[in-house]
């Protein structure tokens, strides 16, 4: 483990605020979860300083450092039972520790106390919910049903929550986290197929990245989300995050304008493979809003696709849909392998009927991970094998615009989703978890996949990525 991770491991247990953007060259951190002091080889000793002089310290446990005046914090790592520096001190400067991103080794706890009987994806039930973390608490009534598609044959459940402030659900509870907008409507994302329950977020976050992506409604229009710990009537039930829902909130959809619309891909049929117009089988659901008295704007867009000649594809696409969209969606998908997206697990969200923007959902089942969790597949799996080729809107894409296709992905695969990038960001996201939770995880669950972590996740980077380098020169028209 490098030093600059080291940093982030141990000091996303010490600290609500922490950036990890300093850079530190040794490489010596071994065996150990640095909150416990019955670490295979080291003690861990961390001190803050004011002046030259040690004004607070622990060993193998957390410093608070609200209201304390220092200069330094010191982070020393002992030989066991000793008092002897293994190397030298990690130090920070006051800035470095506080000036940091909220959240990072704050997990918060949520309690879900009532009676679960008849709870399903259809029956909603009652139920108290307190929220409680170094920075925040609240109480809440709610409503709960389980939430998902496939996750419903999963053990561990996902579970869809509204948030009220009575018993009786006639006052909505809205909170804000984060930079997010106030809301009621949440998820709690069990992860069942993805042990390092990282996936999803990360995915969408790397998303938020990429160029021209913020939508009219001015958000990316993809999930967040942090992890917590989940308690069902006092008993622990494991790792869980904490998620921005499929609703028209996260994409800046507005109830009073009757334009904002959004549905999602249920199937990888019919429709929802461009095939044919949305309303001669219904594969796509209405999400925003509740209801719509017509098909008329969805219909437009998906019969296009559908019956548009390449050359009218060309030519009038942009007529119809965000192109930038398009090409974001199809690069993101190659790179991070997203074979259970091209064709369901779609949004697409329009501002004002006419030009509907594209964003992907449920990104778990990625970077070689099969969508049960149960193996993984081939870093070479043919995107084309999927649903890329038999998505006609893909097909499309790729036969009439294949130097913009390999100009936006050789932009991002160095940029926002560069190996690098990629890394950093499930190492920011698996630090905050720790590795004591993850423990606690999977000894509550057998959850599919307990080896397919981090280390999985770096060699599919280092496999795939130089694959596609070479799989995407085919759309490299102009050096041909």
């Amino acid at each position: 483990m490098n030093m600059k991770r080291l940093l982030c491991t141990v000091l996303s247990s010490l600290f609500l605020a922490l950036s990890c953007t300093t850079a530190f060259a040794d490489n010596y951190y071994e065996n150990g979860i640095f909150n416990s002091i019955n670490t295979t080889k080291h003690d861990q000793f961390i001190a803050l300083y004011k002046d030259g002089q040690m004004v607070s310290s622990a060993i193998g446990d957390t410093i608070d450092t609200s209201g304390t005046e220092f200069d330094k914090l010191r982070i020393f790592l002992w030989e066991k039972g000793s008092m002897k520096p293994v190397r030298k001190s990690v130090e920070l400067s006051y800035n470095e520790v506080i000036n940091t991103p909220a959240r990072a080794g704050d997990i918060p706890n949520v309690y879900l106390t009532g009676d679960m009987t008849g709870i399903s994806h259809d029956n909603k039930v009652t139920l108290k919910l307190k929220y409680k973390s170094k920075t925040e608490s609240f109480d809440s009534y709610v409503t709960a049903k389980w939430q998902g598609n496939y996750a419903l044959y999963f053990e561990k459940k996902n579970f869809s929550i509204k948030l009220f402030k009575d018993e009786a659900l006639s006052k909505k509870h809205k909170v804000a986290f984060k930079d997010w907008d106030k809301a009621n409507n949440f998820v709690l994302k069990a992860n069942w197929i993805d042990s390092t329950a990282a996936r999803n977020i990360v995915s969408a976050r790397l998303y938020s990245t990429l160029p021209n992506v913020t939508l009219p409604g001015g958000t990316p229009g993809v999930i967040d989300g942090f992890p917590v710990r989940l308690y069902i009537n006092n008993k622990f039930f494991g790792l869980y995050t904490w998620n921005k829902p499929k609703k028209g909130w996260v994409f800046g959809l507005d109830d009073k304008n009757p334009n904002h619309l959004m549905y999602f891909a249920n199937y990888a049929l019919g429709s929802g493979l461009f095939e044919r117009k949305y309303s001669t089988d219904h594969y796509w659901e209405l999400v925003y809003p509740d209801e719509h008295e017509s098909d008329e704007e969805f219909d437009r867009v998906t019969e296009f696709v559908a019956t548009s000649t390449n050359k009218e594809f060309r030519e009038h696409v942009r007529e119809y849909l965000d192109l930038n969209s398009l090409l974001n969606f199809y690069v993101f998908s190659q790179l991070i392998l997203h074979a259970d997206g091209t064709g369901k697990n779609i949004n697409m969200a329009t501002y004002d009927g006419k030009i509907w923007y594209i964003r992907p959902y449920d990104l778990d089942a990625t970077y070689g991970l099969f969508w049960a969790g149960t193996k993984t597949i081939p870093y070479d799996t043919d995107m084309a094998d999927e649903n890329m080729r038999k998505s006609v809107l893909w097909r499309k894409l790729e036969d009439n615009f294949p130097q913009e296709i390999y100009d936006r992905y050789t932009e991002v695969r160095h940029n926002q989703m560069s190996e690098d990038a990629v890394l950093a960001a499930f190492t920011v996201f698996m630090d905050e978890v720790g590795e004591e939770l993850y423990a606690e995880n999977s000894a509550r669950w057998s959850q599919p996949g307990k080896s397919y972590m981090l280390n999985q996740i770096r060699d599919f980077l280092n496999t795939r990525y130089p694959y596609l380098d070479n799989y995407m020169k085919k759309f490299n028209i102009n050096n041909k």
